[in-house]
């Protein structure tokens, strides 16, 4: 769930599909509210950066910061795609033929012991990029900020 292409302040469904495209993959996203509009990618960060800009540009500020490129910008878009969630992780490295990936990084599996553990795994989703309330929030402050005297 994120923000809506055509209304940032309403919240809306995001699907995220790896698709086969021959010697590499193909990222695809596609919003509830615009299926006919496939925001696509070699990368989910390439993916993600275009739905922040689509974003900024509906709303009429630069309020989500695009990072075009490094670890934080791919780190964000693994995560707008659900690929640093344990039980995704989990599954992608059971799939048949996982193991010729050679460039993945396995991961090894340990069982939570506590929630604030299984918390810890989310705490980087609540920024403005990731999550709706964030957003909600700093389009609240900005439009505060720029209204105000």
């Amino acid at each position: 769930m994120f923000a809506s292409l055509k209304d940032p302040l309403k919240p809306v469904l995001y699907t995220c599909k790896i698709l086969d495209d021959g010697p590499t993959p193909r990222f695809e996203i596609v919003c509830e509210d615009e299926e006919d509009a496939v925001v696509g990618g070699n990368s989910p960060a390439e993916c993600h950066n275009q739905i922040l800009q689509t974003i900024n540009l509906s709303l009429d500020m630069d309020l989500l910061t695009v990072k075009t490129e490094g670890t934080d910008s791919d780190e964000r878009g693994c995560r707008f795609f659900g690929l640093t969630h344990p039980s995704v992780q989990n599954v992608l490295q059971a799939c048949p033929g996982a193991r010729k990936c050679s460039r993945y990084k396995w991961i090894k599996f340990e069982v939570c012991r506590s929630e604030a553990e299984v918390e810890s795994v989310f705490e980087g989703d609540k920024e403005a990029s990731l999550c709706h309330e964030a957003l909600l929030r700093n389009i609240r402050f900005a439009r505060h900020h720029v209204t105000s005297p």
